[in-house]
């Protein structure tokens, strides 16, 4: 057992004896339990979650943390339910709540002018997105990273953002000598 990151949930593995619907609404369990029984608090503020639209019956947010992107024959794009997101449900509360060092947490501003808080748990694979409100933060969604191309683009947009951090607080410092 790695004692380091024994505050991390175990898997919440896939039983083949069950019906994988019934797999499915364990892991909706997990998930209403985690962020709509109580929401975690992150810097002070609520994490609340994108409701609408409903999908088969369950928020957005739950949908986007449990399926991915499939890229259909005739080009179009589906979401389907991704095993090893629903394996990790129960990640997501724990690591927001967590004060592991080992996370890199950084501002990333999207192309609609919206900013996104990114937790990236580099040791473990594993993105949490939240979209910044003034007084608190919407889950968008999280998910195991599976490309080398998706962990360069994250290391990009961190760098990126120590860069402007570090430009900013030296601003900040020339702007008290004077």
């Amino acid at each position: 057992m790695n004692f380091k990151f024994s505050w991390l949930p175990k898997l919440f593995e896939y039983d083949e004896l069950i019906p994988f619907e019934d797999y499915y609404e364990q892991v909706y369990e997990i998930f209403k339990k985690d962020f709509m029984e109580s929401r975690p608090i992150l810097n002070n503020k609520n994490i609340g979650l994108q409701k609408e639209p409903i999908v088969n019956g369950k928020p957005q947010t739950f949908h986007h943390m449990t399926t991915e992107d499939i890229t259909n024959k005739d080009g179009s794009i589906t979401r389907s339910i991704a095993k090893d997101r629903c394996e990790r449900i129960a990640w997501n509360r724990a690591i927001i709540e967590s004060n592991y060092s080992g996370l890199k947490i950084f501002k990333e501003k999207r192309s609609n002018n919206r900013k996104n808080l990114v937790i990236w748990f580099e040791e473990k694979d594993f993105v949490i997105i939240l979209r910044e409100a003034p007084t608190y933060y919407v889950f968008i969604t999280s998910y195991p990273i599976k490309y080398k191309h998706k962990k360069k683009q994250l290391q990009k947009s961190y760098e990126k953002y120590l860069k402007a951090e570090t430009a900013l607080k030296k601003a900040d410092s020339t702007l008290f000598l004077h």
